[in-house]
């Protein structure tokens, strides 16, 4: 599997395992809803900075987001 596509997968399980959608995820992070709707669908790949947006967005450090990827 492609790195990109574990992201994706990743971030999907964490963010619907915390109750939110993509539409919340978005707006809590700074972040278009269709970009995150293409990180979640392995198009785009995350920047660093992306990361630590979406870390905060879901109440976690990026080192906690990153891990199981």
């Amino acid at each position: 599997m492609r790195f990109t596509n574990k992201v994706a997968e990743h971030i999907q399980k964490i963010r619907t395992r915390q109750h939110i959608s993509q539409e919340e995820l978005a707006f809590k992070a700074g972040l278009n809803p269709a970009y995150v709707s293409h990180l979640e669908r392995g198009i785009y790949s995350p920047t660093l900075y992306v990361f630590w947006k979406l870390a905060k967005a879901l109440g976690m450090s990026v080192s906690d987001l990153l891990k199981g990827i």
